[in-house]
Formats: structure tokens, sequence, C-alpha cells
């Protein structure tokens, strides 16, 4: 992955999503990657950067508390509000999600598995019923 480091025994990854609409009533997210270092240093990262940067920009970074950073880990915190963005999150980072598929279908059905993905369908919206021509 783009985002290894030797030193992964202090670094935590979160799939998360993020808006810099803060104020905004409908708030459009973007698929993010909250990669917290020793416990209350968090670094936000595009979830799918441009392909070539050998390292990701980061985003924003946002120092937590140890109880906020404890809360994240064990998943009961899914809100934080850094200096520039909205952050909700999702779950832990799975790298196997994150790769990207080239062909229309393959692509496609990755969209659908994130977690993000997933839970706008499953909280929002239903999918369209497939209509069968005659």
């Amino acid at each position: 992955s783009q985002f290894s480091s030797q030193n992964n025994k202090n670094k935590k990854s979160f799939s998360v999503l993020y808006t810099h609409q803060k104020t905004k009533k409908k708030k459009t997210w973007k698929d993010g990657r909250l990669i917290l270092q020793h416990h209350t240093r968090g670094s936000l990262y595009d979830a799918t950067p441009n392909i070539g940067l050998l390292n990701p920009t980061v985003l924003d970074t946002l120092e937590l508390s140890h109880g906020q950073s404890q809360a994240v880990t064990n998943g009961t915190l899914e809100e934080l509000e850094s200096e520039k963005y909205l952050i909700q999150v999702e779950g832990v980072w799975n790298d196997n999600a994150a790769d990207i598929i080239t062909t229309n279908k393959g692509a496609m059905s990755n969209f659908h598995s994130k977690p993000g993905m997933q839970k706008l369908l499953t909280r929002k919206f239903r999918m369209p019923s497939k209509i069968v021509p005659l």
C-alpha cells in the first residue's frame, strides 16, 4: 500500500468519510483514510490518491486526546472535527477494499463495497429495482 511504513506498530488506520462543508446543510462526503500515530496524532488522507504518488498528500492533521483516540479505536467515537474538515469514522481500514479494480463491473462492485457507500445505501437510499425489457 502507498501508506505503508517500516514502523506500523504505533499506527492505526481507519476508513472515514470527510467533508470541508462544515456549515452546509447537505454535505458532499469523500472517502478518506485516517491514520493515528503515537495514539494522539491523526493524519487525514484521500482514500484514492492520484496514481503515481509515492507519498500521498496529508489533507489535514489533528491532535486527539488519549480518550478520543481510544474511542476511535474502540468504535465508540464516530465523528471528529479538524480545523478544515468534518470526519466520520467508518471502521478499521482494509487495504484490500481500497484496491482499484479497472473493469467496469469490478469498479462498481468495489464502489458499493466501501463502508461509506454501504452505510449510505442501507440508511438513506434503496437500490432501484432492475428493469427487465419486454
